[in-house]
């Protein structure tokens, strides 16, 4: 198994009639996705620094969903 390299990714949703971009963290090893959390959070900032930890710190994948939610505001 290779290292888990986390990356943020981008959605659109509809909330009546407006149209919101919502930042999730989608998890990889050997280039192939794993895991996805989509609409973490409208803060683009907030979610590349949670990427950047989980990668700075070498989070398992094991623990990524926990974490993303331990961390929410």
């Amino acid at each position: 198994m290779g290292k888990t390299i986390y990356k943020v990714n981008e959605t659109t949703l509809r909330i009546g009639e407006e149209l919101i971009r919502s930042y999730g963290i989608s998890a990889f090893e050997d280039g192939k996705e794993l895991d996805r959390l989509d609409d973490v959070s409208p803060d683009r900032i907030f979610v590349e620094d949670m990427a950047a930890v989980f990668n700075r710190t070498g989070l398992s994948l094991v623990h990524f969903r926990d974490v993303v939610e331990d961390m929410l505001p």
